[in-house]
């Protein structure tokens, strides 16, 4: 696994790409909060303590917050443009159920179980959601900035966080994950 995706990482012009086999249950090597995702297959319930390898897969993560309508009113405000609306991070129907479901059984999968669930994100103050934006450098995060300058960028924090404000208040901020389990029809 670790060189098909190691040629893949060559084939795509991936950048830093770098493997590293650890114990699930011990990530010693990696620092806490230094990714966004974290993906496993058949890797939980091999572990002889699944409860330390997901608190060592939180531990690892950072947190990844929807920014898009708090970006776009950023964006609206420093340059003007009313109409502006950011460029499209997800194809749109992976966010919808049914199509999940639907795309799964079109490429021959069967017992789609297919499942939505509310994530929080640890952000409970602004200023530190704020933070986590401009700093975080997620790569969606970069492609919603991509054609920016930095004057521009530093322009946007304020309206950004005006948003923000507006937007999630002291509530704090969610991602709605979806969760998908099929196997190869038979």
């Amino acid at each position: 696994m670790l060189d098909s995706l190691l040629q893949r990482s060559q084939e795509s012009s991936w950048q830093n790409t770098e493997t590293l086999v650890q114990d699930a249950q011990k990530l010693d090597l990696l620092e806490d909060g230094t990714f966004s995702h974290v993906f496993c297959t058949f890797v939980i319930n091999f572990t002889e303590d699944p409860q330390k390898a997901i608190a060592e897969m939180h531990r690892v993560l950072r947190p990844d917050v929807s920014w898009v309508p708090c970006w776009e009113a950023a964006v609206r405000q420093v340059s003007g443009d009313a109409s502006y609306t950011a460029p499209a991070l997800f194809h749109e129907g992976t966010t919808e159920l049914r199509w999940m479901e639907d795309a799964a059984r079109k490429a021959g999968l069967s017992s789609v179980n297919v499942q939505t669930g509310r994530c929080l994100h640890s952000e409970q103050a602004v200023e530190s959601a704020v933070e986590t934006f401009y700093g975080m450098g997620n790569p969606s995060i970069k492609l919603l900035m991509k054609g920016y300058d930095k004057n521009f960028i530093k322009a946007t924090r304020g309206p950004f966080k005006n948003a923000y404000e507006d937007r999630w208040g002291s509530k704090r901020q969610y991602e709605v994950a979806i969760t998908m389990v099929a196997r190869e029809a038979a």
